[in-house]
Parts: structure tokens; sequence; C-alpha cells
């Protein structure tokens, strides 16, 4: 006998919506159900198309459902220059749908698919490119949107202290339910954050493949070839040494953290796409077994090209790991980022972690950020208040 799905009111609801309208949108928080969710409206839109807005969101979706997806990218044909598919005669679900930039979303509707549904979280970040029409439409256009207010992970630890973030709220202390753990940990400065952070992943439990740290910033090198501690550039400069003790004669040697920074639509590896390096060839090419199989497998061979676009990803900015999950994610939260820390940065940054999230950093730049509400001016936000005072 298959197990059987019961579904709440706002999923009944988001499934009906799918069904019978050309567009819908559907957010939800860390333990709503979403990817449960995904299946029962891909079942209710036979043929429907799965995708993602990148590599990494597309891999994990196809693990989590079992269906092929793709990223938005794939699905549109893009050859290096341009979009190649001009006509989709099948419905299309996107997953992650927060961090699609107004111009994908333009070139997607502009292959006018027979309906169109959009997943994710409103209170996630931006995209990084201009627009943010998941959070408009969600915001402006209340008859397509579906909230899914109930989480199934509402006694864990993470989930707790992210509704909390959610909410404006201090997310605690020292918290350990549900299977799951919160911490902060106070610290001064940067070099006691980067301190505990390096400490942190030199622990035995500590795997490089399903922990992460994260840092909202990603640093520079000083005069003195020093990168700035307790950020991306930092972490990664220490943990190289650290976490695969090896005699260096490339940027890059087996057993390295990468994260590709460009599309390679060829190749299925797309910006934000992470792996680890099972071998280096005299080409200064790389074999990369990346964390989701590409849709040629998860052995993939970086040409120079590639190469030339990855660095190292024993640590990653906010943005990077969006559309991502780790079992273990360390985040550190400084009164020197306080100008670019938001409440949406810090609750996408700690609602990567499934089991285990901790937070190094200051109290003040921690409330900052709980403080700071980010808001984008787009068009649609603008036509929209000056339609309601006309």
């Amino acid at each position: 006998m298959s197990d059987l799905i019961v579904l709440n009111e706002d999923q009944l609801l988001a499934v009906k919506r799918a069904k019978e309208e050309r567009l819908s949108v559907i957010s939800g928080g860390a333990g709503t159900g979403k990817t449960t969710l995904i299946k029962e409206v891909a079942k209710a839109c036979p043929g429907a198309l799965l995708g993602a807005p990148t590599g990494k969101a597309a891999a994990r979706l196809r693990e989590a459902t079992g269906m092929d997806s793709a990223t938005i990218h794939r699905l549109l044909g893009w050859n290096g220059s341009s979009f190649q598919v001009k006509n989709l005669s099948r419905p299309v679900i996107i997953d992650e749908a927060s961090m699609v930039e107004a111009s994908l979303l333009a070139a997607l509707v502009r292959c006018n698919p027979p309906k169109l549904v959009l997943i994710g979280d409103n209170y996630q970040l931006f995209p990084v490119g201009a627009g943010a029409p998941f959070h408009d439409l969600f915001d402006l256009r209340p008859d397509l949107r579906t909230h899914l207010k109930i989480c199934y992970r509402s006694s864990a630890a993470v989930c707790q202290a992210g509704n909390s973030i959610r909410n404006g709220d201090w997310p605690g202390d020292n918290q350990a339910s549900g299977g799951e753990t919160f911490k902060f940990i106070p610290c001064a400065g940067a070099e006691a954050a980067h301190k505990i952070a390096l400490d942190l992943a030199s622990a035995s439990d500590w795997e490089p493949s399903k922990d992460v740290l994260i840092s909202p910033k990603n640093g520079a090198m000083d005069a003195e070839g020093e990168a700035t501690k307790a950020t991306v550039l930092g972490l990664n400069d220490d943990l190289k040494d650290i976490l695969n003790q090896c005699e260096r004669t490339s940027k890059f040697m087996d057993g390295d953290r990468i994260i590709c920074g460009k599309n390679f639509s060829e190749s299925d590896v797309w910006n934000g796409t992470t792996g680890t390096v099972t071998g280096v060839d005299n080409d200064g090419r790389l074999w990369v077994e990346t964390d989701m199989p590409t849709m040629n497998g998860s052995q993939v061979l970086f040409k120079k090209e590639m190469v030339k676009a990855s660095a190292h990803a024993w640590a990653l900015t906010i943005h990077k790991s969006q559309g991502s999950q780790y079992r273990k994610v360390v985040i550190t939260i400084l009164n020197r980022d306080q100008l670019m820390m938001t409440r949406q940065l810090l609750y996408t940054a700690v609602t990567r972690a499934q089991k285990e999230c901790v937070i190094i950093g200051e109290r003040y730049a921690v409330n900052k950020a709980l403080a700071s509400l980010n808001q984008r001016n787009t068009i649609m936000r603008l036509m929209s208040q000056r339609e309601r005072s006309t």
C-alpha cells in the first residue's frame, strides 16, 4: 500500500490554484512542506517541467522529488548568449523562485507556458540581479498567492530560530530540540570570530561536503598578502591548509572544496555549483565530484575556463549559499558588517542549516540585522503605488 499524503488547508488551496490558474505563487518558510507540495502540484499539472534558478537548487529539487528537473537556463535552451526555446507547451513549476531576477522570469513568461507555478520563500533574499518579481507578485497579487503557514518542524531548534528571525525577534542563545541545535557564540571582533570558526571546522565531526562556514563578506587581500579575517576569502585561505594538508603545486588540489562562479551550460555546471576536486591533470583541468549530480552525473571535468571561474568553497557568502542546504552551518556576524546585514540576509543564512546552526559574533550586529528589513523599489511596486494613489 502506498503512503497516503494528507495535505493541510493551505497546501490544498495551493494545488487548486496551480491546477486552475495560469499563474500561481506559493510561499512558505523552512519546514512548511514545499517539497511535498511540489510533488502534488506536479500530479495536478500532468507533464509539468520542474526548474530552479541555480544548478544546486535544480539538483536538490531532483534529489528531493525523484523527478527530472533543470535550471531555468537549461529549460529555455541557453547557449551562452541567448535563449533558444521560444515556446513551452507544458506547465512549468519553479522552485526557489525568490532567487529569480526580473529578466529571467520575463524570458520564461515570453515562452508562454500554459501554467506557471512559482514556489519559494518571500522572506528570502532578493535576487542578485534586477527586480524582485516573486516578492512583488506575492505582496501585490493576493488573488494569486498561497502562504503555507503550518510548519512541520516548529518544535525543532533551527526552525524555531529562523521563525524568530523572520518576526524580528532574537533567535536565542543555546537551544536543542527536535533533533536540531542552535547556538549563539558571542565574541569581540574579527580575529576572535575567525579563530572560533576555524576551531569548529577543524573538529572531528566536521564534514566539508555536508557542512559550511558562511560570512556576509567576501573579503580582500591587504598589501601584505593577508586575507581579511572572518570573511569568505580569509576563512578559505586558512581552511585549505587545515582541511587539506598537502604540498600545493597549484591553486586547486585533490580534496579541495570549490565553487564555480559562471554558467557552463554544456557541462550542466552553473554559477553556484559546488563540489570536491578528485583529480588534477597536467593541463590544469580538474575532475570534480559535484555535491548534486549534473545531468551527466556527478563526476565532471572542469576545463581551464571553468577552473578559472572557480574559487575555494569551505566558506561561502550568504548569497552563494542560497538555494542549498547543509547539515551544519556556522555564520559570522560582526559589527564591522552591520551596514550590509539585513533581517532577510540573517534569515537566509540560518535557514541553510538542516541539523545545526551556530552564529559567531557580536550581539549588536545581530540586533541591527533583526531591525533592518530591506525593501527593493521595483517598477511593479512603483506602478502599484501610483495606481493606489490615483
